[in-house]
């Protein structure tokens, strides 16, 4: 045995006790993501149950008082008015911004190679590139 064969032996210990550090990492960030991924499913559940009973709600009874608007004062019939717009209006927004618009990013594998953030998706290509290169 030379001298050099302890060294080579803690060089590759070290490196996969970092590769076990890493993939530890990436396995938290995995679970914590498939955590968050099962929260907003409950989320958007809960707003499209609660949207489902409360608009149908809501919009019965303002437009009893808009279409019976002889039977009440006229500061009522103005606030079943403005209720019913605002809560329709408040209702397509939320539904496109959480089914339409972006919303939630899918639950994903994780590597070192994948963004991590979605403002990392966003980050060019050649930056990236180089950037893992000198980790290596």
């Amino acid at each position: 045995m030379t001298s050099e064969q302890p060294d080579e032996f803690a060089g590759v210990a070290i490196e996969l006790a970092r590769k076990q550090e890493q993939v530890r990492q990436l396995r938290e960030t995995f679970n914590q993501r498939k955590k968050q991924d099962g929260r907003w499913f409950v989320l958007k559940l809960a707003m499209g149950w609660i949207s489902v009973v409360l608009l149908p709600g809501i919009a019965i009874t303002s437009g009893y008082i808009i279409f019976n608007f002889s039977d009440f004062e006229p500061a009522t019939v103005t606030a079943a008015t403005a209720t019913l717009f605002v809560d329709t209006l408040g209702l397509v927004m939320s539904v496109w911004r959480l089914v339409l618009g972006k919303g939630h990013y899918p639950l994903q594998p994780i590597d070192d190679s994948a963004p991590t953030t979605p403002d990392a998706a966003t980050v060019p290509v050649k930056r990236a590139a180089s950037r893992r290169n000198a980790t290596r």
